[in-house]
Formats: structure tokens, sequence, C-alpha cells
């Protein structure tokens, strides 16, 4: 799982791209809304099995695809 809570001044889609190695496995855009002093929350999830096995990373893009958090 990787959560993410932002506060934002307008409503905008984000991205958690996971990456297993340098790969990017799965992108998931969510829609963050607006306003809201604690902020808005969301997540995403990636079941690894057994084949996967290894160093994984969670990266949180912004609209115009800057590296938000790792």
């Amino acid at each position: 799982y990787f959560l993410t809570r932002l506060t934002v001044p307008q409503t905008m889609q984000i991205e958690h791209r996971w990456l297993h190695g340098e790969a990017v496995v799965q992108a998931v855009r969510l829609r963050i809304q607006a306003g809201g002093r604690a902020g808005y929350r969301t997540y995403s999830r990636q079941t690894v099995d057994a084949a996967r096995t290894g160093d994984w990373r969670v990266e949180l893009r912004a609209p115009d695809g800057a590296l938000l958090a790792e």
C-alpha cells in the first residue's frame, strides 16, 4: 500500500508509479479533491507475488510529471 495525503488549491490528478527495479509495473492515476485543511487522502496498492520479490519503490508524481515523493 502507498498512502498519500495532499492539500491542493484545485482538483487535480496525481499518479502513483509502482516500480520493480527500474521497470514501471503499474501506474495508478488518482483524483485529488481541492480544499480542506486536513488535506485529501487516497492510496493505491500492488500485490507482490513470488516471481516479483526484490527491490520495489513507489513514486508520487504531479500532473506535470514532477516527482513529489518516493
